[in-house]
């Protein structure tokens, strides 16, 4: 069968939401980038069909397109006439010679790609195109190519425009070779280049690719005509070797001449409006899109409307207010969530400010509704909009307006302002998702010098008079924190485009960054911060944001571009591995001049991003798996595979094929089997060796089978199941039917009497097979039982197994699960692929999947996985510490002395290290993302993720900062004992100094073990402040540090003889060490210090957001009061299981406040009012072991590390 790639869609971009961009500037006209453009015909009918539409679109701006798009001479004097076509709007130029068509990046030498009419006429009879020089008109390009015969011939035509290049051939005449039978055209074309061109998935046409599987172009909108101009049905087939591609057309019928009308173009489109008398390229100062739709303002005019259909972008109304008036700024913002639109008018109704309401039914727009606030003409609104189902959010001049809709009548419904204290509100940026709204407010502040640092505050619908306060963590001055918003899914993205800037004029921008925040238990956190790779001071990333779900695209409108600085460009972001990283810059960028501010406005949604000014359309490659390999040539996109393999050559990954499992007794599975006999009612034949069926002379006969198919998740979607039965010995060619049994039964029990006289089954025949016979009358007989299996694995049937009967007088008899044969007996093989997407390939370890969508809950405690890291040397080895990232990344760290494999390819020899510590950062399924070895001697003690991703790490030697990809940042010797806690974007620590040590703010010198040190560090691992406090040399170190939800900073530690934290002086026992408990604020003040009860020894703290601590110290866990005040106290001695232990104390906690905890051996849960839960093992028999610390990740989970069998080190992941 053809491999057919039917007709195509165009070029566009990026991932999936709702949003919407504004802009506060003066009103303009739209000021169109084509100036000089000729007339061009009316805006296409939308009652046309799909196709028409669309290639009438494309002839309308293509044909005017301005000067720019001029085809000029390339080589004057040649021997072979050369044309060039320059294209601004994707940045390519065209090289035309009687050779074909030549497509390159323009100024750069990074790709070129080639094509050629090579062959045309009908299949197997093509024949070869006549040569012929180009010739050109205005940005038309024609190759005459003429043919042996009159009438015969092929003209070759290229339109350069905005949309691309378009090509197209004229065929005059039929050409003899068509015959009846055979009616399709065929145009053949050689591609030749750097590119290589693969199918686009859903055949919208071929994607030409680079060397790393970038799509550099796209060759798509195949439309057909004839002179009647009927729409022929038209294909492309890309030949074997990927280097020809042939454009079929099926002419049954049609009226010569025919017309074949391809596009080729960038990854990028330019979004032209056409207007009735000249296409407009839309600034697109104002943006918004929702699933396949789009909205683009042109503040002054009007706001278009365009669709994306088989990846074409193409304009579907032209929205203008029914009331509209000069200057009113209609267009200046927009936003639009399904088939509702709104438009903002800043600066209309009197001065008042309004936005209007659209909706489409059957594709057509009317206007439903002008919002006006009731702030009037004192507080202007429309200059922001966003929309999410019957709530729309009008920024105002100080405020904004909340307005819902009932019954198709809008009304307002709340006024937001900023919250007492606060500075006031200028025009501020807004998004809503459901009941949550966000305002941005970039010139908030939190103290009289932070003029500017910006905030963005978080309303709900259950509470509008309650506002989230979100800032930068640690603010500074003139960030513009808040600059834009963006909300989706459960999680919001703010702006900052002042952040990472030395100190200049308020008014100039840093680098930028984006921040995005997760809606949790306790509220909004900071989870990352996006930042560009390349960016530089002044480009100011975030000034525009858009959101949709893992897909972030955060605009910077003053980055440079490769053939010219400041332009502007628009990044993407997703989480990849555990982190945000940036997935997408170079090709975002526009064709604007120096401050062309593209980036301005983003927007995001499905496969498109949309970014200006001017505005453009972009298409990324996808990468749904996370592979590294791009869904277009992944052979298994559903699951990460990024060797892709394919054993069985069946064109589809084996990450992709279905797990196939053989239930038979002694292989696999419970199974029963039984023979009912009519003639004796009460006999039970489940010993026997044998199955019987038939209707002799002996009576009836019938048998049962039954399989326990527990091994099958019940979220498995069964690809096939097959019975196989083998039968003995038969002459007589009889039919053996498969029926469903409808009642219970057991192998040892059942009767003909007791199973209904042998009638408890379905009459209905799922499968049947026949015996005997010439076929032969011994071996397997195979028959298909998908769907009775689906039934019973999904829980739709209870599993009663299967009775088999025939109507022959001749018995058949088969082997039983009882026959001394094992190869012989019954067997049941089921292949299924699991649809239990929860992200963690647990089924060597528990058996079953479970927690994620479409999946069993875990059983509370039950492993999800575990790594074992093998020491080589079988020498001691210790994961030490453990910490989650944002993204349930684990990074843990410790000391080994020996070999190790971390990459898990079973080869112990792969690294060494001798008296070194090390650290390894697994994703939230435990695969390996990276591990960094060797780090010096010691051993790493804690471990702490900033919200940024980044991580610091303290041992008995020192501290380091590490990027979220292990790479070292900075490092700070002359400190032991070293604790960290994740404080935000930056940390905490608590160490004992050793030696001079400097933290960024000066040396620091003490003696050997002379001073207790307490930090607060920003995310750049500055001190916010430093504490130190003279204490007994060699007797006194931390033990623990945390953070709360306020930022007060907690330690635990032991000391000797008198200690003085800042609230008199702690005494310990005259002969033996004390353990004291210290808090301090936010800003490093003195909160309280106590001694706490207990033998001194390893001990640790945790925090709760609002303040509340645990204390593990001993076999005893404390909760006190944020004020130190004891409120419960478990003895955990006999939840342990183990004898043999290093005795490490530990503690986590999750959202709701219950309690990690690892008694010797085991991992414990407590309430947050100290019941025990649950209390497992996750071990298992280890000679020697323990876990030493925990954490929890944003699902509940928890995740111990330690060692095993004292050589090797563990990682287990326990469902909460």
């Amino acid at each position: 069968m053809r491999d057919r790639m039917g007709r195509m869609g165009q070029v566009m971009a990026a991932a999936a939401m709702v949003g919407g961009c504004a802009s506060t500037e003066a009103p303009r006209d739209p000021a169109p980038s084509m100036d000089g453009a000729a007339a061009a015909p009316a805006a296409p009918d939308t009652a046309l069909g799909p196709a028409r539409l669309r290639a009438a679109y494309i002839a309308a701006v293509q044909a005017s397109a301005p000067e720019g798009y001029r085809v000029i001479e390339a080589s004057p004097g040649g021997n072979e006439a050369s044309l060039r076509a320059p294209n601004p709007a994707h940045r390519l130029a065209a090289d035309f010679s009687a050779s074909g068509v030549r497509i390159a990046p323009e100024g750069e030498a990074r790709w070129s790609f080639s094509m050629a009419a090579a062959r045309y006429g009908c299949a197997g009879d093509l024949r070869e195109a006549p040569r012929a020089a180009p010739s050109a008109t205005k940005n038309r390009v024609e190759l005459r190519r003429q043919g042996t015969s009159p009438g015969e011939g092929l003209v070759e035509w290229y339109v350069n425009g905005p949309l691309g290049l378009e090509q197209g051939f004229t065929v005059p005449g039929a050409p003899p070779c068509l015959a009846p039978g055979d009616q399709d055209l065929v145009i053949e074309l050689a591609l030749g280049g750097d590119l290589r061109a693969t199918p686009l998935a859903g055949g919208e046409g071929v994607a030409l690719r680079e060397a790393s599987g970038a799509v550099a172009m796209r060759y798509t909108d195949l439309h057909a005509t004839d002179a009647a101009g009927r729409t022929l049905p038209a294909w492309m087939e890309l030949g074997v070797d990927e280097r020809t591609l042939s454009l079929r057309v099926d002419t049954a019928g049609a009226a010569y001449p025919v017309t074949v009308d391809p596009l080729a173009a960038s990854e990028r489109a330019a979004l032209i409006a056409v207007d009735g008398s000249t296409p407009i390229h839309l600034n697109g100062d104002a943006i918004a899109m929702s699933g396949d739709t789009a909205i683009v303002g042109a503040p002054g005019s009007a706001a278009y409307v365009f669709v994306k259909s088989g990846g074409a972008w193409t304009q579907q109304a032209r929205l203008v207010p029914g009331d509209g008036a000069a200057g009113d700024g209609f267009g200046a913002s927009v936003a639009i969530s399904a088939d509702t639109a709104v438009v903002g008018a800043p600066w209309g109704t009197g001065g008042a400010g309004a936005a209007y309401v659209f909706v489409r039914s059957g594709g057509v727009w009317s206007e439903q509704a002008k919002l006006v606030a009731s702030g009037g003409s004192s507080n202007p609104a429309g200059g922001a909009v966003a929309v999410d189902g019957d709530r729309a959010v009008l920024s105002a001049e100080t405020s904004a307006y909340v307005f819902s809709r009932s019954g198709g009548a809008w009304s307002e419904e709340v006024e937001l302002v900023a919250p007492a204290g606060a500075n006031a509100w200028s025009a501020p940026p807004v998004a809503i998702e459901g009941g949550t709204v966000v305002v941005g407010s970039p010139g908030d502040s939190s103290w009289w010098e932070g003029d500017g640092e910006g905030a963005a505050y978080v309303f709900d619908a259950s509470d509008w008079g309650g506002a989230h306060r979100l800032a930068a963590d640690p603010p500074q001055a003139f960030d513009r924190f808040g600059s834009s918003v963006a909300i989706s899914g459960g999680r919001i993205l703010v702006g900052a485009p002042g952040v990472l800037s030395p100190p200049m004029p308020w008014y100039e921008l840093g680098r930028g960054l984006a921040y995005v925040f997760d809606r949790g238990a306790s509220g909004w956190r900071q989870d990352s911060r996006l930042i560009a790779t390349d960016g530089r001071t002044g480009d100011g990333l975030g000034s525009a944001v858009a959101l949709s779900g893992s897909m972030a695209v955060a605009g910077a409108i003053l980055a440079d571009r490769v053939d010219q600085p400041d332009a502007g460009a628009a990044y993407v972001f997703s989480p990849a591995g555990g982190e945000w990283i940036e997935i997408e810059k170079g090709r975002l960028t526009g064709d604007g001049p120096t401050d062309g501010a593209f980036g301005k406005a983003v927007a995001v949604s499905g496969s498109s991003v949309i970014a200006g000014s001017p505005a453009y359309a972009f298409e990324l490659a996808q990468d749904s798996d996370g592979d590294g390999v791009v869904d277009d040539d992944d052979n298994c996109p559903a699951a990460a595979n990024p060797s892709q393999v394919d054993a069985d050559a069946d064109g589809h990954g084996d990450a992709c094929d279905p797990r196939c499992v053989t239930f038979r007794r002694g292989l696999g599975g419970d199974v029963a089997d039984a023979t009912l006999w009519q003639v004796s009612p009460t006999w039970n034949d489940g010993a026997s060796t044998t199955l019987s069926t038939g209707t002799g002379t002996g009576g009836v006969r019938r048998s049962l089978l039954r399989f326990d198919l527990a091994g099958v998740p019940a979220s498995a979607e069964i690809t096939s199941a097959t019975l196989s039965l083998y039968q003995t010995y038969k002459i007589e060619s009889s039919t053996v039917r498969v029926h469903r049994a409808t009642a219970a039964w057991t192998e040892s029990g059942v009767t003909w009497g007791n199973f209904g006289g042998g009638g408890h089954f379905d009459p209905a025949i799922e499968a049947s097979f026949v015996t005997g016979g010439p076929s032969g009358t011994t071996g397997f007989r195979n028959v298909d039982v998908t769907a009775l299996a689906q039934a019973w694995v999904s829980g739709e049937l209870a599993n009663h197994g299967v009775l088999i009967e025939e109507a022959a007088v001749t018995r058949s008899t088969l082997r039983s699960s009882e026959s001394a044969s094992a190869a012989e007996r019954p067997a049941l093989t089921v292949c299924y692929h699991d649809t239990c997407e929860d992200g963690i390939q647990n089924g060597a370890e528990s058996g079953v999947d479970c927690g994620g969508p479409s999946c069993a809950p875990c059983a509370p405690g039950s492993v999800l996985w575990s790594k074992r890291f093998v020491n080589g040397w079988h020498e001691s080895m210790r994961a030490r510490a453990v910490a989650v990232d944002s993204a349930d990344s684990v990074i843990f760290g410790g000391y080994a002395y020996g070999t190790i494999d971390f990459v898990g390819q079973g080869d112990p020899t792969l690294m060494e290290m001798f008296n070194t510590k090390f650290l390894a950062k697994l994703d939230a399924a435990g695969n390996h993302v990276w591990d960094e070895r060797p780090l010096g001697g010691s051993t790493f003690l804690s471990l702490a993720a900033s919200d940024t991703g980044e991580l610091i790490a303290g041992s008995n030697s020192g501290l380091q900062r590490f990027t979220a990809a292990g790479d070292l940042l900075a490092e700070a010797a002359g400190l032991g004992q070293v604790k960290v806690a994740s404080a935000g974007a930056g940390a905490a620590l608590a160490g004992v100094v050793w030696d001079t040590v400097d933290l960024g703010t000066g040396p620091l010198a003490g003696g050997p073990g002379s001073d207790l040190l307490v930090a607060k560090l920003d995310a750049a691992g500055a001190p916010i402040w430093i504490r130190t406090f003279a204490s007994d040399p060699y007797d006194s170190d931390p033990a623990s540090v945390t953070v709360d939800g306020a930022g007060n900073v907690i330690v635990l530690g032991r000391f000797s003889g008198a200690l003085d934290l800042g609230g008199g002086p702690l005494a310990s026992s005259p002969t033996a060490h004390g353990m004291y408990l210290a808090k301090f604020d936010a800003a490093g003040n003195h909160v309280f210090s106590q001694v706490v009860s207990g033998t001194p020894d390893d001990a640790d703290v945790a925090a709760t957001p609002s303040g509340e601590l645990i204390v593990a110290l001993g076999t005893t866990v404390t909760k006190l009061t944020a004020s130190g005040a004891p409120l419960w106290s478990v003895d955990t001695t006999g939840l342990g299981l183990l004898s043999n232990t290093w005795g490490i104390p530990a503690v986590a906690l999750d959202g709701a406040g219950n309690v990690f905890i690892n008694p010797p051996g085991a991992i414990a849960k407590l309430s947050p009012s100290g019941a025990v839960l649950w209390s497992v093992d996750p071990i298992g028999s280890a000679e020697r072991g323990d876990i030493f610390d925990l954490a929890v990740d944003s699902a509940g989970n928890v995740i111990g590390v330690g060692t095993y069998d004292r050589g090797d080190a563990i990682v287990v992941k326990l469902a909460p």
